[in-house]
């Protein structure tokens, strides 16, 4: 009988700059959300070892982050005044 273990699986969460592998850890849980608090465009990818079978990296996706926009001002309404107005009739 040969017996084969699954492992043990780490994770290894990467953000860059480039569409590259050449990123900074930035987590290690099997889970990552990236920040949202900067406008921009930044690449993630995961590398997942295996203790019993080595590792793999992820495809490297995109993630990109708009702007959050200013909260509206609402200007003050003025109120119309009125005005009275005279027709006179010529003859």
């Amino acid at each position: 009988m040969i017996m084969a273990s699954a492992g043990t699986l780490t994770y290894e969460w990467y953000e860059s700059l480039t569409n590259a592998y050449n990123g900074t850890l930035k987590g290690s849980s099997p889970t990552y959300t990236p920040p949202t608090n900067a406008a921009g465009i930044k690449y993630y990818y995961v590398k997942v070892k295996n203790s019993g079978c080595g590792e793999t990296l992820s495809n490297i996706i995109m993630v990109k982050t708009n702007a959050t926009p200013d909260k509206p001002t609402i200007a003050e309404d003025t109120a119309a005044t009125c005005t009275t107005i005279s027709i006179a009739k010529t003859y």
